[in-house]
């Protein structure tokens, strides 16, 4: 009392007092570490701040809290730490390169809750604009719609891949690539739902390797291994694919060979020619990611998809000029500004 300290007494049973006690320990523990907290964000951040560049090239300054983490495990050496961003997302932060990112592509709709979703273009946006365009490049058929595929872990997986190749090859060898697979009707919901899977890549299609083919060009799908269902639609995938390093393939191989002595240090995919390649082989299914459906047909290409390269140019930058902040995180880019 003469402390100046107030004094709580307790009373009631033992064991109930014992249990309060208890809590009141607890309660005081996180209350003095929550102090002690404050204290050392608040000292990091007279030393270091964090930002975060948005879309407008605009630096937005992390919470104190994140601020700290940042620093923390910058000094700790570590790779990988998630923050909220200003914008109030969740993101994941590589301190080696310095990028955040939130886990999903800016292109895709909102989910909510959902893990998986088919999102159809509309033909009058730059979008479909740009995978018509590619796909009409060698392909001349009739498109019928396009399909954005959102799926949340397959994307997952398909980034540990890529993170993966590119610790192990570096930026210079990740060869991450848009090729085309074209599938039949009823492979659409194992592919789009699970992933590829080296049993649904054909039967004719086993000459450089037992593994998932992917081409360079459209119309080699689209003519070949997209057949038409009862109602003459045909099918192909707009995939986006992590070759990495490559050699030509044989069609006894059911993995990539090593690329010299050491065996654990194999080539990442196979292709028909070294040099030119105009398909590539996978054999780990997380190498590819399924990011539109074209379904079309045999009739002669509409020309409302036929648009000038000005055109194109003209709308991308449009698009880029309103490109909400909220966007940015896919690529925003850290750096600490000293004080």
């Amino acid at each position: 009392m003469g402390s100046g300290k107030d004094v709580y007494v307790l009373e009631g049973l033992k064991e109930d007092i014992l249990s309060v006690t208890e809590l009141i320990g607890r309660a005081t523990q996180e209350a003095l570490y929550k102090n002690f907290q404050d204290k050392e964000e608040a000292i990091t951040a007279l030393n270091v701040q964090w930002s975060l560049k948005d879309v407008n090239g605009a630096w937005q300054e992390v919470s104190l809290r994140d601020n700290y983490m940042l620093e923390y495990a910058q000094t700790q050496n570590k790779i990988f730490v998630d923050i909220d961003a200003p914008d109030g997302s969740r993101v994941t932060v590589n301190l080696k390169t310095k990028e955040a990112t939130n886990g999903m592509p800016i292109k895709w709709d909102p989910m909510k809750e959902e893990m998986f979703m088919k999102v159809e273009l509309q033909p009058t946006s730059q979008e479909y604009r740009e995978i018509a365009q590619g796909f009409l490049k060698t392909a001349k058929f009739n498109i019928c719609k396009i399909e954005r595929v959102q799926n949340f872990y397959l994307w997952n997986a398909y980034s540990v891949c890529k993170e993966r190749i590119l610790a192990k090859n570096g930026p210079a060898e990740l060869g991450e690539k848009t090729l085309y697979h074209g599938t039949s009707a009823e492979s659409c919901q194992c592919i789009e739902r699970d992933r590829f899977d080296r049993g649904y890549a054909g039967k004719n299609a086993a000459r450089y390797g037992k593994g998932v083919y992917f081409a360079v060009n459209a119309a080699y799908s689209a003519n070949g291994f997209s057949p038409a269902d009862k109602s003459g639609l045909k099918r192909l995938y707009v995939v986006r694919v992590l070759t990495g390093r490559y050699t030509v393939g044989k069609s006894s191989m059911i993995s990539p060979p090593p690329r010299g002595s050491d065996p654990t240090d194999c080539y990442d995919s196979l292709v028909d020619n070294q040099q030119q390649p105009n398909m590539f082989v996978i054999f780990h299914d997380d190498q590819a990611y399924p990011e539109y459906l074209i379904t079309f047909n045999k009739n002669p290409v509409n020309v409302q998809y036929l648009f000038p390269l000005s055109l194109i140019c003209r709308f991308s930058q449009r698009r880029t000029l309103t490109l909400s902040p909220t966007c940015s995180i896919k690529t925003a880019l850290f750096e600490p500004l000293m004080g």
